[in-house]
């Protein structure tokens, strides 16, 4: 019994780059791959900056907010059970 040839799995080139450069943001720990955004003007891009920074420490205090709520459960439950 002969064994069938394997068909070769294509890749189109237009799918290919984005998984490229994914790959190329995962190991770009200098963050050189971020380019800031050019077709804005100086003023807007600055307003998205600010906004960005602050969404995401409104972000982290109410990740934190969240655990140390559920942290407070979880010791008054542990109290009244012992």
């Amino acid at each position: 019994m002969a064994l069938k040839p394997r068909r070769r799995i294509r890749i189109r080139r237009r799918s290919r780059r984005p998984v490229l450069n994914g790959l190329a943001r995962i190991f770009d720990f200098t963050g050189s791959l971020n380019v800031p955004r050019r077709s804005l003007p100086p003023h807007v891009a600055d307003r998205y900056a600010l906004w960005s920074d602050w969404k995401a420490v409104g972000d982290d205090l109410r990740t934190a907010v969240g655990h140390h709520a559920s942290d407070r459960v979880s010791r008054r439950h542990h109290r009244s059970v012992g």
